[in-house]
């Protein structure tokens, strides 16, 4: 799986006890919360700035924790459609330079990253 993650190969060999057992089952996987880079905040209003130990061109799919509990909470209400899969949660994936740009835009200011 060419999209497979840090995070993605972590959980890897429980999800292939889930699915090696038998019984049924769903696994859902999240992507990076969106909520999680309002903590670039501080580094914007006070050195114009966002730091990440991502290169700015890496892709980044997301979702707000709203977004993903209101999923999860759909799959929740009907299991049997969703049984024996892996799921990707997520939006329409951008970059970090995207998001720098957007964020430059929102604070009126220019910010590097």
């Amino acid at each position: 799986d060419r999209t497979e993650t840090i995070f993605g190969r972590q959980f890897r060999p429980a999800e292939d006890g889930l699915r090696a057992s038998g019984k049924a089952y769903t696994t859902v996987r999240l992507p990076f919360f969106l909520d999680n880079l309002l903590g670039h905040a501080g580094a914007v209003k006070g050195a114009s700035s966002v730091y990440a130990p991502v290169r700015p061109d890496g892709l980044l799919s997301s979702g707000t924790t709203a977004e993903l509990g209101e999923a999860i909470g759909r799959i929740l209400l009907a299991p049997a459609k969703w049984a024996n899969r892996r799921l990707r949660l997520g939006g329409r994936p951008f970059s970090h330079a995207q998001f720098v740009a957007a964020v430059t835009k929102a604070a009126g200011k220019p910010v590097s990253y």
